[in-house]
């Protein structure tokens, strides 16, 4: 709690305007990756010795 009162107040709106921004950008660009194709799910993986199922 005393981290948070240890900031400029001008200083933590920066920072979540920039982090805001960046999550923003990070949403739509991994939307615009799997559109495409770029993205897939990687396959399960089955250790070895474990049973078939």
């Amino acid at each position: 709690m005393a981290a948070f009162f240890s900031v400029r107040n001008d200083a933590g709106n920066m920072w979540a305007e920039f982090f805001l921004e960046w999550t923003m950008f990070g949403a739509t660009l991994k939307t615009l990756m799997r559109k495409r194709g770029w993205l897939k799910v990687p396959p399960y993986y089955y250790a070895p010795g474990a049973p078939k199922m």
